[in-house]
């Protein structure tokens, strides 16, 4: 049986309607893209800035904020921002009628990294950009990706020297796996390959013994032995500091 003839003018009219529609929209949509009718006017920058200048964000987004408030490449937008070493993360969206919005989180230098670089308290290394920071933030250094691990153990070594006094300006893991760390009165502490915290904590349980015995200012100290440590002291003669050194091996106290 063939289909009524009225139901198939119907169809074929709803059909008509859909496709002048989709032409209208489609005509809307490239109307609306036209930089010409829809101009993007302002790209605002917002977000607490230390250390990044806003004039080097506004730099490296200039070129790829060109075109129309629907136009624009808001990943391409993103990706410049966050190519800035000082930016941690960067947000973009179009407000209407004529604004992109940029919000930005400046990376937070927990230490020095290396030579010229800087880590946040992530773990996650980047350039200083040419910043001079204060030389009170410790200096870390290791391989790639020791990033994190550096950071823990220097918190975990901040918290165990602290009763006796010492800061920790330096820590390092060298490519054979070897710790050292550096204190704020200058002493050098050799830790070697693996025991960490147990080398440390030995060094803590000794060393009021070792200076109440000695009397003497420490320099180094070598904790890369299974039942002692090797101390260095720094002979002192009036204001004078003598090359003279003594070196002895210490029991274990703990």
């Amino acid at each position: 049986m063939s289909e009524p003839a009225e139901r198939r003018g119907f169809a074929l009219g709803d059909l008509l309607s859909l496709v002048v529609t989709l032409m209208l929209l489609a005509w809307v949509g490239k109307w609306l893209a036209d930089p010409a009718v829809t101009p993007l006017k302002v790209a605002r920058i917002e977000g607490d800035m230390r250390y990044l200048k806003k004039a080097d964000l506004e730099r490296v987004v200039a070129d790829v904020t060109q075109g129309g408030f629907f136009t624009v490449n808001v990943l391409a937008v993103k990706r410049a921002a966050e190519s800035l070493p000082w930016v941690a993360k960067a947000s973009v969206r179009r407000v209407w009628p004529d604004t992109l919005l940029i919000r930005v989180t400046e990376q937070t230098p927990y230490a020095r990294w290396g030579r010229q670089g800087l880590v946040n308290p992530g773990g996650v290394v980047f350039g200083s950009g040419g910043t001079e920071l204060s030389q009170a933030l410790p200096q870390l250094a290791g391989p790639e990706g020791s990033g994190r691990e550096l950071i823990e153990r220097y918190r975990y070594a901040s918290k165990v020297l602290e009763p006796l006094g010492m800061k920790v300006a330096g820590l390092e893991l060298n490519e054979r796996g070897a710790w050292s760390l550096w204190t704020d009165g200058g002493v050098q502490v050799r830790l070697g390959v693996g025991g960490f915290n147990r080398r440390l904590e030995r060094f803590v349980m000794a060393y009021p013994h070792l200076t109440k015995e000695a009397g003497r200012r420490m320099e180094s100290v070598d904790l890369r032995y299974a039942n002692g440590m090797a101390v260095k002291w720094v002979l002192e003669a009036g204001e004078k500091v003598s090359r003279n050194w003594v070196q002895t091996t210490v029991p274990d106290f703990s």
